[in-house]
């Protein structure tokens, strides 16, 4: 059995049947939502401008009807990384997410200095 999954390993394919994921796969635009575990919840856009190795840049707009501190309601640049199929994303000085990407899917999570919540993101098709 060892030898099979090392053999899998070698090959690029994942135990679970998926090849490694293509972080250039990701440049383009991508919009969905977001949802606090307050309840909240709002529109998000993602684009990804560029991508060097695993390294992911581009920029953030989340929406919210109250906005608080000056992350909302405006484009933010980011810097992210993709690993082990997915994006992880910062935006100084606090805010994070870490998205799943499943083909022309996202999904996962944002946290803030005080958010916390689910992410769902869908290719934007032109």
């Amino acid at each position: 059995m060892l030898v099979v999954v090392s053999s899998l390993h070698v090959l690029g394919v994942t135990a679970a049947g998926q090849p490694p994921l293509d972080a250039r796969s990701l440049i383009g635009d991508w919009m969905g939502h977001w949802k606090s575990s307050a309840g909240s919840s709002d529109s998000i856009y993602l684009n990804v401008d560029t991508v060097e190795g695993v390294q992911v840049r581009g920029t953030l707009f989340i929406a919210v009807a109250t906005p608080g501190e000056g992350y909302y309601n405006r484009d933010l640049p980011f810097s992210g990384v993709v690993q082990d199929g997915e994006l992880r994303v910062w935006i100084p000085p606090a805010v994070w997410l870490t998205l799943k990407v499943a083909g022309e899917h996202m999904q996962g999570s944002i946290q803030g200095q005080q958010t916390f919540g689910t992410v769902e993101l869908e290719r934007r098709r032109r």
